[in-house]
């Protein structure tokens, strides 16, 4: 009889060795892989959207380039001081000759150099109708000229019996002497 009750104790002792490391393996080592499992799939997920995030700010990156691309063209200085000047009194000269006034004075400024940014000049005086003069100035201020007017002034003067304006204008255009675009390899 004691040699049954042994091989029932063995059993039970082996049921109940072999229960509680189930549920201790169950407990310690599944319930924590699969939590770890969800926090890796999480930081997939996480890092997806990152990946997403960052290819469309480098989409945006290579917009920007071509961007700086098209405007450091327009804006370096590659010509020498005296080239830019006098392409710049001939762009005037072009739109002012499709004009239905005319140019008594046309005068190159100084150039005011900061940095790397050269800024040209040019004074201008019109007898010209105000309609003209603003369709004037809004042609140059538009592409592909860009000048900006940084000085105007208007006088009223009367020639035979007809009220015209004296108008002095300046209008300027900023160049940069190097404008580099550094990109970095990807």
């Amino acid at each position: 009889m004691k040699k049954s009750w042994k091989t029932r104790d063995r059993g039970l002792l082996l049921l109940a060795i072999l229960s509680s490391s189930i549920s201790l393996g169950w407990r310690f080592i599944v319930v924590p892989l699969q939590a770890d499992m969800g926090e890796i799939d999480n930081e997939m997920i996480l890092q997806e959207k990152q990946l997403k995030h960052y290819q469309r700010i480098l989409k945006q990156a290579d917009a920007y380039e071509t961007h700086f691309e098209a405007l450091s063209s327009r804006y370096n200085q590659a010509e020498s001081e005296t080239e830019i000047m006098a392409r710049l009194v001939s762009e005037i000269q072009g739109v002012a000759e499709s004009m239905p006034f005319r140019i008594t004075n046309l005068r190159p400024q100084n150039i005011s150099k900061e940095d790397k940014m050269q800024r040209y000049s040019i004074d201008i005086v019109l007898d010209a109708d105000v309609v003209d003069v603003w369709h004037f100035i809004y042609i140059l201020q538009r592409n592909p000229y860009a000048f900006s007017v940084t000085n105007a002034r208007f006088d009223k003067i009367h020639h035979n019996k007809k009220e015209n304006l004296k108008v002095r204008l300046t209008f300027s255009k900023t160049f940069v002497s190097k404008l580099k675009n550094d990109k970095q390899k990807r």
